[in-house]
């Protein structure tokens, strides 16, 4: 039968039974039952992405912001701005994945690391997940990985916030293999593809430059702190 080819409701619900009415229940049933196991095999296999910390260090009795420069020598975003973290390693949880990271590249013991709590997932630039924690670090002596970090700043967390970052308008737009069947769809090449609008958010008196998603991690974290009247 051409996939094309009409059906009456009857036939559409009933899948060859007499009584539409009974069958298609218990159709949709098995298929709910399909769903929710799905979705358990999907929470049980291992996590994908990466994990960062936001790390609070307390100075002269003030919480700081601790940010990593990243090494000058690394492929990627050498030179820029960062908080401890990287991927998740395969038998890793996100939690895991921060712990390790934040030992090699400050040298700390995990012990020395209090999480806080998970303060969001986000899509990454490349579409992976990141999962950003809430820590304190516990008697941080400044020593850092030169494999990985240039150089380590403390900056105190009120000054973030009371400043906000400055923000810039961008989109990302669709783009299609040349081989796209473009005569397959309504409008052809002339399709009004949709885009997605954000910001890109600076604190432009940071040296380096805090940007990108460092910048919004960070005010993401400072907007929560200012709810404390609201949530507490």
């Amino acid at each position: 039968m051409d996939i094309n080819e009409e059906k009456s409701v009857r036939n559409a619900l009933s899948c060859g039974s007499g009584d539409p009415a009974s069958s298609a229940p218990e159709e949709a049933l098995e298929i709910a039952e399909l769903i929710r196991r799905n979705n358990e095999l999907k929470k049980a296999e291992p996590k994908r992405g990466a994990s960062v910390l936001i790390p609070l260090v307390w100075k002269d009795g003030e919480p700081h912001l601790l940010f990593e420069v990243r090494a000058y020598d690394l492929k990627v975003q050498p030179g820029e701005v960062c908080f401890p973290g990287g991927r998740i390693e395969e038998g890793e949880t996100p939690q895991d994945a921060v712990l390790r990271e934040v030992s090699e590249e400050l040298f700390v013991r995990k012990e020395q690391v209090r999480i806080l709590g998970l303060l969001e997932e986000i899509v990454g630039s490349r579409g992976y997940p990141v999962y950003v924690f809430v820590g304190v670090i516990d008697g941080y002596d400044g020593r850092f990985s030169a494999d990985e970090v240039a150089e380590v700043q403390l900056r105190p967390l009120s000054w973030f916030l009371t400043h906000e970052p400055e923000r810039y308008p961008a989109r990302t737009y669709t783009e299609l293999d040349p081989g796209f069947p473009f005569e397959r769809i309504p409008g052809g090449k002339s399709y009004p593809w949709g885009f997605r609008k954000y910001d890109i958010p600076f604190y432009m008196e940071t040296s380096p430059v805090l940007w990108g998603m460092t910048a919004r991690i960070t005010a993401s974290f400072c907007s929560l702190l200012k709810k404390k009247e609201e949530l507490l």
